[in-house]
C-alpha cells in the first residue's frame, strides 16, 4: 500500500516479478493525514475482499512527505 499514488508505478516495476498486488489510493495528497490514513484502510479492506489478498501480508510504503504516514 502506498499513500503517495505518484509512487504506484516505480514500485509496480519494482514487485511485477513478485506476483504482489500494489495498492495506492486516489486520495487528495493535500487532505490531511486522518483522511489519508482512512483512505489507506479502505482500500485494504477492498482489495482483501475483492482479491486474494491476505491480510497478515499487507505492507506500507512510503517515501517524502508520505512517509509520516507509514508510523
Amino acid at each position: 500500500m502506498l499513500p503517495d499514488p505518484a509512487d504506484a508505478g516505480q514500485w509496480q516495476i519494482l514487485v511485477k516479478t513478485l506476483d504482489w498486488l500494489v495498492i495506492a489510493p486516489a486520495a487528495d495528497v493535500n487532505a490531511n493525514v486522518d483522511e489519508r490514513s482512512k483512505a489507506l484502510a479502505a482500500a485494504a479492506a477492498d482489495a482483501i475482499q475483492k482479491s486474494d489478498a491476505d491480510p497478515s501480508h499487507i505492507y506500507l510504503a512510503g517515501r517524502g512527505d508520505a512517509a509520516s504516514l507509514v508510523f
